[in-house]
């Protein structure tokens, strides 16, 4: 039993291991953390994000190459749609009614205003950044995984189009080559985590600012609802047992509380989908494409931060346009939220612009964003993991029966 256990674990636990030791390191002896385990951790985080890059792209083109021949792409991709949406609408009003019931701000605060739109060629702009890039070399920094998803997508549905058995065959065997490599890289994970996670600690575990306090325990709040009672729930109702549930989301959890990086998680997360029984072409598709599109974490803080936003710029928050600009705004805005660690700050400067906000409200939604970085990555990852659940044909099949 111990032995099965183990086996079962051991990647959890040695992360985990790595984590704490982190952790303690950098809060008891932060100048050596700095200067020695920085770097470390830093070392391999850059290898990290350098395999992950190609490994996205051909794990993308290869599954939409083999679900475009089995005219499954399209259904797919539709479902996943109305699903994502459906979930993330759900999380931002129950969001939006916390903070009516529990607002973070009160004192000072003044009812009335509109909300002020920018020019919409400003708005189109940050679309298209966020979309395409305007070289080549652009698609290749992790920093732009959406514009890049997108040309994997289109090389894929070209290479299904060609008919050409052998270069489909090239792009499954380089999405397997680099997901060999991301395994090998992993080995060292517990220690270049660790390392990592030592740094930040030394970095912020300082910083706690108590005006954001109501903001960081209504998040907190939101989070363990989410990962203890609505997605167990949700796995429940797709024929998947607790034990199976809790056992395959560890890996990639911790992963998430230790990077701050959705991004790093992919692997960990189709690893986990697909030992819950899903389609491996479902989760090698699904996975990559909710992690830019898919995040509830981010959804629920970017409702917090709008309506943060709205409530130092004097706009009105309790009526029916408030609530869809609130949510209309924060879904927007989650997109936009970079699958990287930090990356948030574009999400509060198209907030920022869309309500006309004064430029200096960017600087406290970015604190928001700190304080709820963690919690908000590990709901990122574990909506992700489940997402490819939700959409895969071959899984209705089972919990049918």
């Amino acid at each position: 039993m111990s032995n099965g256990f183990w086996n079962s674990y051991r990647t959890s636990i040695l992360l985990l291991g790595g984590i704490v030791a982190g952790g303690l390191i950098g809060w008891l002896a932060p100048q050596f953390a700095t200067a020695v385990l920085v770097p470390i951790g830093k070392i391999f985080m850059n290898v990290m994000f350098v395999i992950i890059v190609p490994m996205i792209f051909f794990s993308v083109s290869s599954s939409v190459s083999r679900m475009s021949r089995e005219s499954r792409l399209g259904s797919t991709l539709l479902r996943f749609s109305c699903v994502s949406l459906t979930i993330l609408v759900g999380l931002c009003a129950l969001t939006y009614f916390a903070i009516l019931c529990f607002p973070p701000l009160t004192d000072g605060f003044e009812s009335g205003g509109t909300a002020e739109l920018v020019e919409s060629s400003s708005i189109g702009d940050m679309i298209v950044s966020a979309l395409t890039v305007s070289e080549l070399r652009d698609l290749l920094s992790v920093k732009h995984i959406l514009p890049m998803m997108l040309i994997a997508i289109l090389t894929g549905i070209a290479a299904a189009g060609m008919k050409n058995a052998k270069l489909i065959a090239g792009l499954e065997l380089l999405s397997g080559l680099t997901a060999k490599m991301m395994d090998l890289l992993m080995i060292a994970a517990p220690l270049g985590l660790g390392c990592y996670f030592a740094g930040m600690t030394a970095q912020s575990g300082s910083m706690l600012l108590a005006g954001y306090g109501r903001v960081l325990l209504l998040y907190l709040t939101l989070t363990v609802f989410v990962f203890v009672v609505l997605n167990p729930l949700i796995a429940r109702l797709r024929g998947i047992s607790l034990g199976s549930y809790f056992k395959h989301i560890a890996e990639p959890s911790l992963l998430s509380i230790s990077t701050l990086s959705s991004s790093a998680c992919i692997p960990a997360n189709i690893k986990a989908a697909r030992g819950m029984g899903c389609n491996p072409a479902t989760a090698e598709t699904i996975v990559p494409l909710s992690t830019q599109l898919y995040k509830q974490g981010s959804a629920i803080s970017c409702v917090v931060k709008v309506m943060f936003a709205m409530m130092l710029s004097g706009i009105a928050l309790d009526n029916a346009g408030a609530a869809l600009i609130v949510i209309g705004l924060a879904l927007a805005a989650s997109v936009i939220v970079g699958a990287v660690p930090t990356g948030a700050g574009s999400a509060e400067a198209f907030i920022c612009s869309v309500l006309g906000c004064d430029p200096h409200i960017l600087g406290l939604l970015i604190v928001i964003s700190a304080l709820v970085d963690m919690p908000g990555t590990l709901l990122n990852v574990n909506g992700n993991t489940l997402m490819p659940l939700l959409v895969d044909r071959d899984k209705d099949k089972k919990t049918a029966k």
